[in-house]
Formats: structure tokens, sequence, C-alpha cells
């Protein structure tokens, strides 16, 4: 049984029972509702039933964010170590100098989020998606492979301890 079921079996006893949208003797589940309005639907009952709808999502959204809540302080933590490890492997010498609007910027080594993380869109099960920021471009390439290994190396040395279970390049 759906949500919206065991919600529109809350109506009270005795009443024909039928969902704004169901046709009369049909089936929610029966794929897609037509939009015949039933007129033995009352407007205190119906009224009734989007109440006991908007309390149930109210519930879930509140559900969704306490567990969101218990892991964000973790999540923080370990994005500040991450961003650390970055800044220590590409320090100075990745630093570089951008051109906006006829002035040199210095643009720091950095990480970036993005995903359901960046866009507040995460639940308590989303994975943290992180980028390197401000490095580089061209150059000694070798070097450049070079702290891209160690970086690898550092981060995939945490995953025993388990903040982090996936690592991947993505070029």
């Amino acid at each position: 049984m759906t949500m919206i079921e065991s919600l529109y079996n809350a109506y009270p006893s005795g009443q024909q029972r039928h969902l704004p949208g169901q046709q009369m003797g049909g089936n929610l589940s029966s794929g897609s509702p037509t939009m015949d309005y039933p007129q033995d639907v009352n407007e205190e009952d119906e009224n009734k039933f989007y109440v006991m709808v908007g309390s149930q999502v109210e519930q879930a959204v509140k559900l969704f964010e306490w567990k969101l809540d218990s892991v964000r302080k973790e999540r923080e933590s370990v994005i500040v170590m991450i961003e650390n490890i970055v800044k220590q492997i590409f320090d100075k010498n990745q630093q570089h100098t951008s051109r906006a609007k006829n002035q040199a910027v210095i643009v720091p080594v950095g990480i970036k989020q993005y995903g359901s993380q960046a866009s507040f869109l995460a639940v308590d099960s989303s994975d943290v998606d992180l980028a390197v920021t401000g490095l580089k471009i061209g150059g000694d390439k070798g070097s450049q492979l070079k702290e891209m290994r160690r970086l690898f190396t550092e981060l995939f040395s945490l995953k025993p301890q388990g903040y982090i279970s996936h690592i991947e390049i993505i070029e």
C-alpha cells in the first residue's frame, strides 16, 4: 500500500472514497489516473486529505534534514582535511596569476564542491564531489603529474580510516 493509499484510507468511514483525479471504481496503481473529478468527495474531506498529506511531507523533510545534519559536521571536517592536503601538495609553485580586466589576480589552489552536496540537494547517503581548482595549466607536465599522483596516494591512504570510500581522477 502506498503512502497516498494509506492516507486515502484515513478518510471517515462509511463514505464513498475517491481521490481527486481518480475515476470512480479506479485503482491508484493502474498507471495514469484520469483527471475526472468525482462528485462524491466533499470539500471538508478533501481539505483533510491535503492537510494530512502536507503534514506527512513536512515530517519527511524534517527527517531528511535531521539525517543530513547528523553527517554534515563530519563531512565538513573531511573536506577541510582534504583541502589542507591539496594545499600542501600544490604549494606556491602551482599558484598562478590570471588576468581579469587587465589586472593580475593570484589564483590560489583549493578545492570546490559540486554535485548534490554543493546544490543542497544531498541526503545523508549522498557522496561529496570535490574538484581541485586553481592549478596552473601548462608548464612542466612531469612535475604536475608527480604532484597529482602524490595527491591520489595521500587521499587513497585515507580509505582505511573510513574518510574516503571512492576516489577517482576525472580528466
